[in-house]
């Protein structure tokens, strides 16, 4: 094949550039559908690829609390246990509880959250959970 013109030129680049881009496209596509989900780890661990932790303050009326959302990213219902150690200028705040979370897919049930009344914001904290598939 033998090109004679410049536009003849950049309309085969022009085709190829695309061709090459829509492969890739679908490479993307086909690569995050295949994707498993996460898996619990066996025994009872924190569950790091499970589990997802966050944790505030709020008040509610002249009470403090701190609030330790637990969250569930697998397709397994888990028992945590969870242990949380607060201490700040007013004193120090401790407290445990079980929280069972659904599968991911039962949407709302598959978050919980513990609450911990605390004298006051800040300070230092510990926190640790121990989950297993229930």
């Amino acid at each position: 094949m033998r090109l004679t013109s410049t536009s003849s030129l950049l309309a085969l680049t022009l085709a190829m550039a695309v061709g090459f881009a829509s492969a890739g496209h679908a490479e993307d596509a086909d690569g995050q559908k295949a994707e498993p989900p996460p898996v619990p780890d066996r025994g009872t661990t924190a569950q790091p690829n499970c589990i997802d932790e966050k944790g505030e303050y709020t008040k509610r009326g002249n009470s403090l609390f701190f609030l330790m959302k637990l969250e569930n990213k697998c397709e397994a219902r888990m028992k945590c246990a969870v242990f949380v150690y607060k201490i700040n200028a007013r004193g120090a705040a401790h407290g445990r509880s079980t929280l069972i979370l659904g599968p991911k897919s039962d949407g709302a049930v598959a978050t919980k959250t513990y609450a911990l009344k605390v004298k006051g914001a800040g300070g230092f904290s510990t926190s640790d959970r121990e989950c297993r598939v229930f």
